[in-house]
């Protein structure tokens, strides 16, 4: 190792919404999904689950194919390095964000199908 720094993420969770995929003014694309990450059990919050909604993006463009059928619910792995962002807002005021910019990424589990669910199949 080179040096001392280590910024490495690795997240399993279920993906929250739909996977966005943006053309930048630049012709770059940008692939967004939020992943939630359930928090492990603490006396402190009472026998509520507690979890963070974490935003994961690329600029691979192979995420773009790769995410094209993933839905809500699905359970992701991601691995990649947190960065923060940083903007102007419309009116120009200072804006940033973290998230994770992700390197590599795997379906471990498709959602169950909403539309399946206490639904009778034929006889």
């Amino acid at each position: 190792m080179t040096h001392p720094y280590i910024n490495d993420v690795s997240l399993v969770g279920r993906l929250s919404g739909a996977v966005e995929c943006k053309d930048l003014p630049s012709g770059d694309t940008v692939v967004e999904w939020r992943v939630v990450v359930e928090r492990p059990p603490d006396d402190r919050y009472r026998r509520q689950k507690v979890v963070d909604t974490i935003q994961c993006v690329s600029y691979d463009e192979r995420f773009r194919d790769l995410t094209a059928d993933w839905r809500h619910g699905d359970l992701v792995e991601v691995r990649g390095a947190i960065r923060r962002r940083f903007w102007r807002t419309g009116s120009g005021v200072p804006a940033s964000r973290y998230d994770i910019e992700v390197r590599e990424v795997d379906l471990v589990a498709v959602a169950p199908d909403p539309g399946g669910i206490g639904v009778a199949g034929p006889p």
